[in-house]
């Protein structure tokens, strides 16, 4: 009864996981095909409710330290005009630090799902 506990927490945990990761990936493939602030800015949003979701069920230090990273950015986020762009740079800046968020949550689901809850 126990094993069917657990890997109940642990398929609730990969799937909550996956909703994290999918809309991370939107967050960078709109910074590639370079839209607008705003549509970011939502699809940042996005992400960031879904991790809150994530710790409302485990508590991942290295979770809440991108939530707060994804709060940060987000506030800085509401000081620029959301119909502009980033620049290419700032762009490349953005890409490169949600890939590494996103492989740190990838990597704890892949730890978690062999290793246990």
């Amino acid at each position: 009864m126990q094993d069917d506990k657990l890997d109940a927490l642990v398929k609730r945990f990969t799937e909550l996981a996956v909703k994290i990761l999918i809309p991370m990936d939107q967050v960078i493939n709109r910074l590639h095909r370079r839209e607008n602030i705003r549509r970011f800015y939502f699809a940042l949003a996005d992400s960031r409710e879904r991790l809150i979701q994530f710790l409302n069920i485990k508590k991942i230090d290295n979770f809440v330290i991108i939530l707060l990273k994804m709060n940060q950015l987000l506030n800085k986020i509401t000081r620029i005009d959301p119909e502009s762009m980033f620049s290419d740079e700032e762009a490349s800046n953005l890409i490169l630090q949600l890939a590494d968020w996103r492989s740190l949550i990838y990597q704890a689901v892949v730890d978690m799902s062999t290793n246990g809850y």
